[in-house]
Protein backbone atom coordinates (compact mmCIF):
# COMPACT_ATOMS: atom_id res chain seq x y z
CA UNK A 1 0.00 0.00 0.00
CA UNK A 2 1.35 3.48 -0.89
CA UNK A 3 1.98 6.24 1.59
CA UNK A 4 -1.17 8.28 1.19
CA UNK A 5 -2.71 11.00 3.30
CA UNK A 6 -5.06 8.43 4.82
CA UNK A 7 -2.24 6.65 6.68
CA UNK A 8 -2.03 7.61 10.33
CA UNK A 9 0.47 7.03 13.08
CA UNK A 10 -0.33 3.54 14.48
CA UNK A 11 0.88 4.66 17.92
CA UNK A 12 -1.59 7.54 18.18
CA UNK A 13 -4.68 6.69 20.21
CA UNK A 14 -8.08 8.12 19.22
CA UNK A 15 -7.91 10.51 22.19
CA UNK A 16 -4.46 11.73 21.14
CA UNK A 17 -5.66 12.17 17.56
CA UNK A 18 -8.67 14.20 18.75
CA UNK A 19 -6.40 16.38 20.89
CA UNK A 20 -3.99 16.93 17.97
CA UNK A 21 -6.80 17.73 15.53
CA UNK A 22 -8.42 20.10 18.02
CA UNK A 23 -5.10 21.95 18.38
CA UNK A 24 -4.85 22.16 14.57
CA UNK A 25 -8.35 23.65 14.37
CA UNK A 26 -7.50 26.19 17.07
CA UNK A 27 -4.36 27.17 15.14
CA UNK A 28 -6.40 27.53 11.97
CA UNK A 29 -8.93 29.78 13.72
CA UNK A 30 -6.14 31.97 15.13
CA UNK A 31 -4.48 32.33 11.72
CA UNK A 32 -7.75 33.07 9.91
CA UNK A 33 -8.72 35.76 12.42
CA UNK A 34 -5.36 37.51 12.04
CA UNK A 35 -6.62 39.62 9.07
CA UNK A 36 -9.19 41.17 11.43
CA UNK A 37 -6.24 42.82 13.19
CA UNK A 38 -5.28 44.54 9.95
CA UNK A 39 -8.43 46.67 9.98
CA UNK A 40 -6.95 49.82 11.42
CA UNK A 41 -4.21 47.78 13.04
CA UNK A 42 -0.61 48.82 13.13
CA UNK A 43 1.50 46.67 10.75
CA UNK A 44 4.11 46.05 13.44
CA UNK A 45 1.45 44.63 15.78
CA UNK A 46 0.07 42.42 13.03
CA UNK A 47 3.55 41.15 12.17
CA UNK A 48 4.35 40.52 15.80
CA UNK A 49 1.14 38.52 16.22
CA UNK A 50 1.89 36.55 13.06
CA UNK A 51 5.38 35.69 14.30
CA UNK A 52 4.03 34.56 17.66
CA UNK A 53 1.45 32.37 15.94
CA UNK A 54 3.94 30.81 13.54
CA UNK A 55 6.50 30.02 16.23
CA UNK A 56 3.78 28.56 18.44
CA UNK A 57 2.12 26.38 15.82
CA UNK A 58 4.91 25.22 13.51
CA UNK A 59 8.13 23.35 14.30
CA UNK A 60 10.29 26.38 13.45
CA UNK A 61 13.64 27.38 14.86
CA UNK A 62 12.89 31.01 14.04
CA UNK A 63 10.55 33.25 12.06
CA UNK A 64 11.49 36.54 10.42
CA UNK A 65 9.36 39.33 8.98
CA UNK A 66 10.32 42.59 7.29
CA UNK A 67 7.92 45.50 6.80
CA UNK A 68 8.60 48.20 4.26
CA UNK A 69 7.45 51.65 5.33
CA UNK A 70 4.83 52.83 2.80
CA UNK A 71 5.98 56.40 3.45
CA UNK A 72 9.58 55.63 2.48
CA UNK A 73 11.06 55.27 5.94
CA UNK A 74 13.46 52.51 6.90
CA UNK A 75 12.07 48.97 6.92
CA UNK A 76 11.24 47.34 10.23
CA UNK A 77 12.34 43.79 10.95
CA UNK A 78 11.34 41.37 13.66
CA UNK A 79 12.59 37.92 14.55
CA UNK A 80 11.17 35.32 16.89
CA UNK A 81 13.22 32.35 18.00
CA UNK A 82 11.83 29.10 19.31
CA UNK A 83 12.07 28.49 23.04
CA UNK A 84 15.03 26.06 22.88
CA UNK A 85 17.12 28.69 21.06
CA UNK A 86 16.33 31.67 23.26
CA UNK A 87 19.22 31.04 25.64
CA UNK A 88 21.78 29.85 23.09
CA UNK A 89 21.09 32.06 20.04
CA UNK A 90 20.27 35.73 19.96
CA UNK A 91 17.65 37.09 17.57
CA UNK A 92 20.06 39.72 16.23
CA UNK A 93 22.52 37.00 15.18
CA UNK A 94 19.80 35.26 13.23
CA UNK A 95 18.79 38.55 11.61
CA UNK A 96 22.40 39.29 10.63
CA UNK A 97 22.74 35.82 9.13
CA UNK A 98 19.52 36.33 7.17
CA UNK A 99 20.69 39.71 5.90
CA UNK A 100 24.01 38.23 4.81
CA UNK A 101 22.36 35.32 3.01
CA UNK A 102 19.64 37.43 1.34
CA UNK A 103 21.95 40.21 0.17
CA UNK A 104 20.09 42.83 -1.86
CA UNK A 105 17.13 40.47 -2.32
CA UNK A 106 15.93 41.30 1.20
CA UNK A 107 15.25 44.86 0.08
CA UNK A 108 13.10 43.92 -2.92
Amino acid sequence: MGQGADMKDPLESPAEEITRLSACLNDLVRITTLPALSTGGEPARIGSSLLDLLIGMLPLSFAFVRFNDPEGGPPREEVRVAEPLKDSTRAHRIRRALEASLGDASLK
